[in-house]
């Protein structure tokens, strides 16, 4: 699981790479990466109604639409939400 994550993370950061290198602005980047997310999760809906078994898609897609946002910010904010993430983490798999 921890290499799926890693690899998610490394495509999203060669996305914006290459908006980048040809000299687009971060907005293109940000609307790129947003419309992707959006139909990474239509496609699993249309997926799941055909063909009726769950599918990976649309939890890509989740993923993408709540953290393509810090890609984007400085790195004091990303350590504030990996801390923040971390701790409800803690407090809620033993709950669970």
């Amino acid at each position: 699981m921890f290499a799926f994550a890693l690899l998610f993370g490394y495509g999203l950061t060669l996305i914006v790479r290459s908006y980048m290198k040809r000299n687009k602005n971060l907005k293109d980047a940000k609307s790129s990466l947003f419309r992707r997310a959006w139909y990474l999760i239509l496609f699993s809906f249309i997926l799941s109604v055909l063909i009726g078994g769950k599918d990976i898609l649309a939890i890509y897609g989740t993923a993408l639409l709540l953290s393509c946002w810090l890609l984007f910010k400085n790195d004091k904010t990303v350590l504030k939400s990996i801390i923040i993430l971390s701790l409800s983490y803690i407090v809620i798999l033993p709950l669970a």
